[in-house]
């Protein structure tokens, strides 16, 4: 049996979709994309710091190397 994969959008039109009799359909939409939100914002931050990182090493291994001739 094998996972499918969901969009973000997918997930909250699906909760909007199972919930729209519900009173609190769109307060439950709202917070999922809202976190979702802060999920994508938290993957970019990580990304860039990752970035920084790898640039980082890989200027000091370039420099380490040119030392050495």
């Amino acid at each position: 049996m094998s996972n499918a994969y969901y969009s973000d959008g997918e997930i909250i039109e699906m909760i909007e979709v199972a919930l729209v009799n519900s009173v609190e359909a769109d307060r439950i939409a709202s917070l999922v994309r809202d976190r979702f939100s802060q999920k994508d914002k938290q993957i970019s931050f990580q990304g860039s710091r990752l970035r920084t990182a790898a640039e980082h090493i890989g200027f000091t291994m370039i420099d380490e190397l040119q030392s050495y001739e």
